[in-house]
């Protein structure tokens, strides 16, 4: 992979993380502690970013260039008041007028640079968009009331974002500056605008005054950590941006619609129909198309640049919008998974331990044992992926992946005596024959090889079986058996990381030139980790163990997706028809989750994959008590739902 598709990939993965994390940081402030005043929020996450980029800049981790100012003033007030227009056209619309107004993003985008960019977009690079438009829309427009203020507001809401979008990549390609060195320069004016006009915004909209409200301490630590992860989704919004194109962002972005949607059918069981799965999969091929297309211009165009066409660089003939000059260089450096997860673990636990001293959650004590056990056999199954990765090929690692959910079946059926219905199985192995189709290739096998990829299964299986049993049974938050778990995890990856890295890459931890960049990512890694370890055992504590491997594949889906639709990867019409498969075999599995949970609605209100068996006993014992918290559930519920206050979550 070169330098510049590594990049892509980091930023792809950044922006849907921070997405999702704020998403559900934005839920519990609006929605559960009542905080509903975006815009200004959005004020602050500008202030926070720029602040960041200050003493990242302090620290020597970029280098400043001067912008012309009369550029950077006007660029920043633009993306400013498109964040207003936005929140304005969502309170004055109904939700499928807003839908449509972030659809006509994508056409306006094109015509846009087509007339001033004298950019040139194919035929079928327009069919592509429009099947892709087309299958959004099915799936997520409802209902269209109209009415003349909102109607202006959504044309001003789309022509402000489609400029300062079209601006965020001119001025990075034209002006030779970093995403970094771009967001650093604008977002005090971005701040400034919103600053000025968000708390009468806020009020026009929520009847409310933000000065008057009462600020608790919890709601002041959902404040910080919102503005905290909105650095990442502004960095990543600009990344994207610069590094690919405004309508291949675009793009990106209805891809998260389909995969929020989505989360909302498999995780959540809301209520679906027929016309919502054809739409996404309808936008599902748009997707494909757009990416098939790109790539075989690509190819025809190759002499005149070595970029994809949606990222090729205008002629020098042609004028940016905003003029100035400048210069950029890029450097990357990579680190050891096996050590570099101990240090996600242990700020987990630091994190989660200011947490409960703060008072967000209660502590309870579990059975020493269990808790030991279950954090050893959490951290011995995340060293034994790694390694099984090291000593596999790529397509034997996926087979074994995909082995975790007939394993988990299994292990469920034996020990817990839970039941699954025919329909379930023959969805889930719908979804794996799909996934099966579109991701493994090679199958080399070796003996050592596939001793670990054994017992990856089984350490893997048993450790989210117990993460759901131990929740479900000892009546535990998944934020309290994290807390209670992660320092043992920690623990064993700190004892085995290094030892493991060594033996995979041939180089030390210890001896590794550890600079200010490196350790800047290091710090951002861990932070979004203990996002990414707190939601593991939500989803896998409210669901079920089967359920979250689903969520597995499906994110899987949209990985492949990713590298075909942004970073032009080579694909056939085998890896299209096996994503088709797996979307339609997670959509299945959905609808008899839910019809089943229906009919036995008189024993358990959780769908059958997730019913806790009374008469079983969990695989470790232990004692304990306390009421069940669910809290951490209902943050995540209507995730989808919530309007993130930051640039890039706006219409996303």
């Amino acid at each position: 992979m070169s330098g510049f598709q590594l990049g892509v990939v980091g930023s792809l993965a950044l922006s849907v993380a921070s997405s999702v994390a704020i998403v559900i940081c934005n839920k519990a402030l609006m929605s559960s502690l009542g905080f509903p005043f975006a815009t200004t929020l959005t004020s602050w996450h500008l202030m926070v970013t720029f602040c960041t980029l200050h003493v990242a800049q302090q620290l020597h981790l970029f280098e400043p260039k001067p912008l012309d100012g009369q550029t950077v003033v006007l660029f920043g007030l633009l993306n400013g008041t498109s964040i207003g227009l936005l929140n304005l056209s969502l309170g004055f619309n109904s939700v499928g007028f807003y839908q449509m107004t972030k659809l006509a993003v994508i056409p306006f985008t094109v015509l846009l640079e087509t007339l001033f960019l004298k950019k040139t977009f194919s035929q079928n690079i327009k069919y592509s968009l429009l099947v892709l438009l087309f299958g959004v829309g099915v799936a997520s427009v409802t209902d269209l009331k109209l009415n003349l203020l909102g109607s202006v507001l959504s044309l001003l809401a789309i022509a402000t974002t489609c400029v300062g979008q079209i601006l965020t990549n001119t001025i990075q390609k034209r002006l030779k500056v970093s995403s970094t060195q771009l967001l650093y320069q604008s977002a005090p004016y971005q701040a400034a605008i919103l600053f000025a006009t968000g708390p009468f915004v806020d009020q026009l909209l929520t009847k409310r005054n933000v000065f008057a409200y009462s600020y608790s301490p919890v709601v002041l630590g959902f404040i910080v950590l919102s503005c905290l992860i909105a650095v990442s989704v502004n960095f990543s919004t600009f990344l994207v941006i610069g590094t690919t194109s405004p309508v291949t962002y675009q793009v990106l972005g209805h891809l998260k619609t389909c995969l929020v949607l989505s989360f909302g059918y498999i995780l959540l069981h809301e209520p679906f129909t027929a016309r919502n799965i054809i739409g996404i999969l309808v936008a599902i091929l748009g997707m494909g198309l757009y990416s098939y297309f790109s790539v075989r211009e690509k190819n025809k165009k190759s002499t005149d640049c070595a970029l994809p066409i949606s990222q090729m660089a205008e002629k020098a003939d042609e004028l940016p919008l905003l003029a100035a000059k400048n210069s950029m260089h890029h450097q990357d450096k990579d680190t050891a998974a096996t050590t570099l997860t101990s240090w996600h673990l242990l700020v987990t636990y630091c994190t989660l331990h200011v947490a409960q001293r703060l008072r967000f959650f209660e502590a309870k004590p579990i059975d020493t044992q269990t808790v030991i056990l279950f954090g050893l056999l959490n951290g011995t199954s995340i060293g034994l992926l790694n390694l099984c990765l090291g000593f596999n090929s790529i397509g034997f690692y996926q087979m074994t992946k995909l082995a975790i959910i007939p394993f988990t079946v299994l292990l469920e059926t034996a020990f817990l005596h839970k039941k699954f219905s025919q329909s379930i199985k023959l969805s889930l192995l719908i979804l794996l024959l799909g996934v099966g189709i579109a991701s493994v290739t090679d199958l080399k096998l070796n003996l050592l090889g596939s001793v670990i990829s054994v017992l990856t299964i089984a350490a893997t299986c048993v450790s989210q079986i117990l993460t759901n049993t131990i929740q479900k049974r000892l009546k535990v938050s998944s934020t309290q058996l994290l807390y209670q778990s992660s320092l043992y995890q920690a623990a064993v990856l700190f004892a085995t990381g290094p030892l493991v890295d060594r033996m995979l890459t041939n180089r030390s931890v210890s001896a590794f030139n550890y600079t200010f960049k490196v350790l800047g990512f290091i710090i951002l890694s861990c932070s979004i980790a203990v996002s990414v370890n707190f939601s593991t055992f939500l989803v896998i504590g409210t669901t079920s163990p089967v359920t979250y491997q689903v969520l597995g594949h499906l994110k899987t889906c949209l990985i492949l997706s990713f590298g075909y639709t942004i970073l032009r990867d080579p694909f056939t019409g085998k890896n299209i028809v096996g994503i088709l498969i797996a979307i339609f075999g997670m959509a299945l599995y959905s609808y008899y989750s839910v019809l089943e949970s229906k009919k036995k609605s008189a024993n358990d209100t959780l769908p059958v994959t997730q019913m806790v068996d009374k008469e079983a006993s969990p695989l470790l014992g232990a004692k304990n008590s306390g009421r069940y918290q669910d809290g951490d559930g209902d943050e995540t519920k209507d995730a989808n739902e919530v309007l993130p206050a930051s640039k890039t979550s706006v219409g996303q």
